[in-house]
């Protein structure tokens, strides 16, 4: 399988400066989250997990406070790493992400 070139600076990296600047209230960025997650979701199901990892990334980045959505990002990425066979990329956010949704 051919990799794609998309690749994002440091996915480990969740906090962005654009997202810490943002100023806009928590529905909204848990909103722009939802966007980020269902265009993953759109990329995933065309087998398109390079670029369905750089939405995915982009939501964590976003740093909403719903818990479960940051759980469901973190989650559909390390699935889609796994499908491009980066099965240990994330690992540890997967590990994460199933301590806080049980």
């Amino acid at each position: 399988m051919a990799r794609s070139s998309i690749t994002t600076a440091s996915e480990s990296d969740v906090t962005s400066a654009a997202a810490d600047t943002l100023d806009f209230d928590d529905f909204t960025l848990r909103a722009i989250a939802e966007v980020y997650k269902n265009e993953g979701n759109d990329h995933y199901k065309k087998k398109d997990f390079s670029n369905a990892i750089y939405f995915y990334t982009e939501g964590i980045k976003v740093n909403c406070k719903d818990e479960e959505l940051k759980a469901k990002l973190y989650s559909n990425r390390a699935t889609a790493h796994f499908y491009l066979g980066e099965k240990f990329c994330d690992f540890l956010w997967l590990f994460k992400v199933r301590q806080i949704s049980g």
